[in-house]
């Protein structure tokens, strides 16, 4: 396993400057609908988890968004 570990100085300075595009109520809505439906669903299947996670320690399911 490696461990990759970037120094602040590193960083270049464009990338902080950069502007992040503007969420609109309605992608937090549907940002919102997704969460919902994640938890819902680790809710449903918390037994099929927790029977995972006997074979990998602190595994969930994928979120959604982190692709």
């Amino acid at each position: 396993m490696y461990i990759a570990y970037l120094s602040p100085d590193f960083i270049s300075t464009q990338a902080c400057t950069e502007q992040q595009p503007e969420i609109t109520t309605e992608d937090f809505a549907i940002y919102n609908e997704r969460i919902d439906g994640y938890s819902a669903a680790c809710a449903r299947l918390s037994r099929e988890i927790a029977a995972i996670q006997r074979y990998l320690p602190g595994w969930l399911p994928e979120r959604p968004g982190l692709k």
